[in-house]
C-alpha cells in the first residue's frame, strides 16, 4: 500500500527526525572521542616535561658535586692540608649522585647507559691518581705535576655529563610528537562521522525527492 496525502508527510517526517537523531549521536561521538584524546595527550606532555626538567636537574646537580669534588683532588695532589675524612664522605655523596642518576634516566634510549660510563670514568680517574675512597690517606707529598693530567680525565667525565642533555631533549621531542600523532586514529572517526553525515544529507535530499511535500514536511 502506497501511502499518501498527509500519512506520507507524516512517514516523512518520521524519516528525517530519524536521520537527524543518528546525525547528532554521531557528532557526540566524535566530540567525546577528541576530548578524551586532547586530555590524554596533555597529560603525557605534562608528564614528559617533568621527566625532562628532574633529568635537567640531576645532570646540573652532578656537574656542580664533579666540580667541587675535583678542586678538592687538585689541592691533594698539590700536597696542601685537607680534610681527608670530609673528602672522602664528599666522594661518597657524588657517588650516590651518580646512583640516583641511573634510575632518573630511561634504559631505552642509552643515557642511562652514558650515566653508568660517566660513573665509571669519575671513578677510574681518581684510582688513577690515588684519590678513590681509602686510598687517599696514603697520598702524602706533592703531586701537582699530576693535576693536568687529573683535570683532563675529570674533564672527560664532565663531557659525558653535558652530552646527556641534547638526546634527553630530543627523546622529550620525539615523544611529544608521538603522542600528538597517537590522537590521529580520532580524526579517522570525525572523517568517518563526517561521511555518516554526508550519507544522512544524501538519504534526506532522496526523501525530498520523493515527494513535493517534502520541504514543507521538513518544516513541520
Amino acid at each position: 500500500m502506497t501511502l499518501t496525502g498527509p500519512g506520507r508527510a507524516r512517514s516523512l517526517r518520521r524519516e528525517w527526525a530519524r536521520a537527524f537523531a543518528i546525525m547528532l549521536v554521531l557528532l557526540l561521538v566524535s566530540a567525546v572521542a577528541t576530548i578524551v584524546g586532547v586530555r590524554n595527550v596533555v597529560g603525557q606532555v605534562r608528564e614528559t616535561a617533568h621527566r625532562l626538567h628532574a633529568e635537567s636537574v640531576t645532570v646540573a646537580g652532578l656537574r656542580t658535586a664533579l666540580v667541587a669534588h675535583e678542586q678538592v683532588g687538585h689541592q691533594l695532589l698539590s700536597g696542601k692540608a685537607v680534610n681527608r675524612a670530609a673528602y672522602v664522605r664528599q666522594q661518597h655523596e657524588l657517588a650516590a649522585r651518580f646512583d640516583d642518576a641511573v634510575n632518573v634516566f630511561p634504559a631505552t634510549n642509552g643515557l642511562r647507559a652514558t650515566v653508568v660510563e660517566a660513573r665509571r670514568s669519575w671513578q677510574s680517574g681518581l684510582m688513577t691518581f690515588g684519590l678513590w675512597g681509602d686510598e687517599v690517606q696514603a697520598l702524602h707529598g706533592d703531586h701537582s705535576a699530576e693535576n693536568p693530567t687529573y683535570g683532563a680525565s675529570s674533564d672527560d667525565t664532565a663531557s659525558l655529563l653535558d652530552g646527556l642533555e641534547a638526546p634527553s631533549l630530543e627523546s622529550g621531542r620525539t615523544e611529544a610528537a608521538g603522542r600528538r600523532i597517537s590522537i590521529s586514529p580520532r580524526g579517522h572517526s570525525a572523517r568517518r562521522t563526517g561521511r555518516a553525515d554526508g550519507g544522512v544529507q544524501r538519504h534526506g535530499r532522496r526523501l525530498a525527492r520523493q515527494s513535493p511535500d517534502a520541504h514543507a514536511s521538513s518544516r513541520l
